[in-house]
């Protein structure tokens, strides 16, 4: 069967016609109509999101310069290490441009298919190597338009690079669902919300109004020592939430990436589960509800009810209103809305049964929704699976057999344009890679691992059902040398990828209240199974593609 020892490898830069940084959104402007693509617009699945979206004003030469048109690529070039090199193509119409942290990219057509080169981008970003090229300080990490021309692209027939996102494209389909179901759960959410309550603007059902300042205890968060991203607040056990958990939450905060160390929580505030957070800079008035202790910073805002007011009434209010109360904050780099603005909102009080009602309602069809996102949760790891076997050149094995006419005279056109473009065929780079034959089908996916998954790998897998936290990894691991960070976010990828298990289990915590953590361990033999997702995935695609997602 061929692999990838078939494909050359090109440099980047040697196949796009464009790369183009954008800029940044300046202070204080006025007839802000343009949409611009930022850091929050590319989603971790590698799709486009609108939901957040911040608007600017530009210049016609600037909008020209700028402007982000259906088939390019968005490459995010500056964020956290964690973040950084997150792509998606762009396949909307409409007119957008881009921020300074995001990078547009456009590809020679005749060599290059756009979606296959953001879908090996983002690829890169999900097994952690962009962040091992960026360019890294504390808490934030680049990567410049030198460093992205010199990655090395994957370079088959352009007849295969479009099946290879032909299929992925279908095999995205299904992870969808699970987006479609959470809008889906939110729409009947909101519609019992105005079924038993009314529209809080005309508040037809005339209950009872109070002051939110007077319905509960209202704060801003605290993150008191600047710089804010000095390493050694970080790291410890006490979970930090910020704005973006916040707006990716569907209204309950169940997990986090960050967490404050002792010197962290000393210069901050550790909030109880139950609190409501709200945001009030960047994402305004987005709103969930915490499921265990956390800290977060000033741009969030904690809000506990007193005992006859119902936190997830109070939330749903908020959901009600967040349109309007987003239009209260300025228009200035970044939106943000006074504290004082949401003391004196206004908040329709019905009778407590009622609300206790409201929420038992909410109560089951989040339990509903969880249960599908369990389901849905395997096709991430699936879906992950192919990425790995569509870049190993797996993927298209079989249909890259049955066209070996059409391939060969593709590779002879593609090489025709290199050396119209002074590059010369065997100036291109191959990397070896060990073929089907010589490894086992799960060691085989060893070899995109990097050196800290790896180390990580062999930790957990010589302590069978033994579970690590990520600071107990760190420190038993010996065997290299890297950052709390780096460990706990390669935990998180091998999870992802369906190499070990995660978890998440109580801890000590002070009295009356239960904090949870998450803990990694080992993968069983009945966890070690995709089998069942796989043929529901091929059931799905239809019988197009059977022999091709087959492990």
């Amino acid at each position: 069967m061929s692999n990838t020892m078939d494909w050359p490898q090109i440099r980047l830069g040697n196949v796009v016609v464009d790369m183009q940084a954008g800029f940044a959104q300046r202070p204080g402007q006025s007839n802000a109509n343009v949409p611009q693509l930022r850091t929050n617009n590319v989603s971790p699945q590698g799709t486009i999101d609108l939901s957040e979206l911040v608007y600017v004003s530009v210049s016609g030469s600037e909008f020209q310069k700028y402007r982000v048109q259906k088939g390019d690529v968005i490459f995010n070039n500056t964020n956290s290490t964690e973040w950084v090199g997150k792509t998606a193509y762009f396949d909307l119409e409409g007119d957008y441009v881009h921020s300074n942290h995001m990078t547009r990219l456009r590809a020679d057509g005749e060599l290059l298919d756009a979606e296959f080169l953001a879908l090996y981008l983002h690829y890169l970003w999900r097994i952690g190597q962009s962040g091992q090229l960026s360019k890294q300080w504390v808490n934030q990490a680049a990567i410049d338009q030198e460093t992205l021309s010199s990655f090395q692209i994957p370079f088959p027939p352009l007849p295969e690079q479009r099946r290879i996102a032909a299929i992925l494209r279908e095999a995205d389909e299904i992870r969808k669902l699970r987006r479609r179901a959470n809008e889906k759960a939110q729409e009947i959410v909101s519609a019992l919300f105005y079924d038993m309550f009314g529209d809080p603007a005309t508040n037809p059902k005339e209950w009872r109004l109070s002051s939110l300042s007077k319905v509960g205890f209202l704060d801003r968060g605290r993150s008191q020592h600047r710089p804010r991203d000095a390493a050694h607040l970080y790291g410890g056990p006490y979970p930090f939430i910020q704005t973006g958990d916040i707006a990716n939450s569907d209204g309950w905060i169940t997990s986090y990436t960050q967490t404050y160390s002792e010197a962290g929580l000393t210069q901050s505030r550790l909030w109880r589960k139950g609190t409501l957070c709200v945001t009030i800079a960047a994402n305004i008035a987005k709103t969930a509800i915490l499921t265990f202790d956390a800290c977060f910073p000033d741009s969030i805002v904690g809000f506990t009810p007193r005992p006859d007011v119902v936190v997830v009434y109070v939330r749903q209010w908020f959901v009600s209103i967040q349109s309007e109360l987003e239009k209260l904050a300025p228009q200035a780099a970044q939106k943000n809305i006074n504290l004082e603005v949401l003391r004196n909102l206004q908040v329709p009080l019905p009778p407590l049964l009622l609300q206790n009602e409201f929420a038992s309602l909410v109560a089951e069809i989040y339990e509903n929704t969880t249960q599908q996102n369990k389901t849905f949760q395997h096709f991430d790891a699936l879906h992950q699976s192919l990425l790995d076997r569509a870049f190993t050149g797996e993927l298209s094995a079989t249909w890259r057999e049955q066209h070996v006419e059409e391939l060969a005279q593709a590779a002879r056109e593609r090489d025709h344009l290199l050396t119209q473009l002074r590059l010369a065929p065997a100036e291109l780079v191959t990397l070896a890679q060990p073929t089907r034959s010589e490894i086992s089908d799960r060691q085989e996916l060893l070899v995109i691992l990097n050196d800290v998954q790896r180390a990580l790998l062999a930790m957990l897998n010589e302590q069978l059902a033994t579970y690590y936290t990520a600071n107990s990894a760190h420190e038993e691991l010996i065997t290299i040398e890297c950052s709390l960070d780096v460990v706990r976010r390669e935990l998180h990828f091998l999870a992802a990828a369906g190499w070990i298990k995660e978890q998440t289990l109580p801890a000590e915590a002070d009295p009356g209240s239960i904090r949870y953590i998450p803990v990694y361990r080992s993968l069983l033999l009945d966890d070690n199974s995709q089998q069942p997702d796989i043929d529901q995935l091929i059931a799905r695609l239809g019988s197009e593609y059977p022999d091709e997602v087959l492990v």
